[in-house]
């Protein structure tokens, strides 16, 4: 399957490169992104009509926010690559002012996920699904 797909501020065609020259590309710019290596871990996973992004971290998650289908801002941030160079999502969900941490709802994140991935010049996705959880950030990116 060969489709462009959006991680971390940039659109990468996996008909061009290889899932581990993708995977080394995202794991600099987390790095970079979040000043610090090997806090959060990056795998891409490539199956039949469906590509995972994997972003092993820790975070701190209520019981109750994963049952609320929340997520919080950190993830958002990082699975998007908001603030690498500058980059900011052309959809962007709404943000709460003054810096503050926050929840939001994961349906408003892939909504904004979808729209701007899109308008970057990523293949349009069939279904996106998350999983969050307190180890791992998971987009199941599907198509077909």
């Amino acid at each position: 399957m060969k489709k462009k797909i959006f991680i971390v501020s940039k659109i990468y065609d996996t008909e061009r490169m290889t899932d581990e020259d993708i995977r080394i590309a995202v794991q600099a710019d987390i790095d970079k992104l979040i000043k610090r290596e090997g806090v959060v871990e990056f795998e891409i996973i490539r199956q039949a009509k469906e590509i995972d992004l994997v972003f092993h971290r820790g975070l701190e998650y209520a019981e109750a926010d994963l049952r609320h289908g929340l997520m919080a801002d950190a993830d958002g941030y990082l699975a998007c690559g908001i603030g690498l160079d500058g980059f900011r999502l052309p959809k962007m969900w709404g943000e709460v002012p003054f810096g503050c941490s926050y929840f939001f709802e994961q349906a408003v994140f892939k909504e904004s996920y979808r729209e701007s991935a899109v308008e970057l010049g990523a293949s349009l996705i069939k279904d996106l699904e998350l999983e969050v959880g307190k180890e791992a950030l998971v987009l199941k990116l599907k198509w077909g």
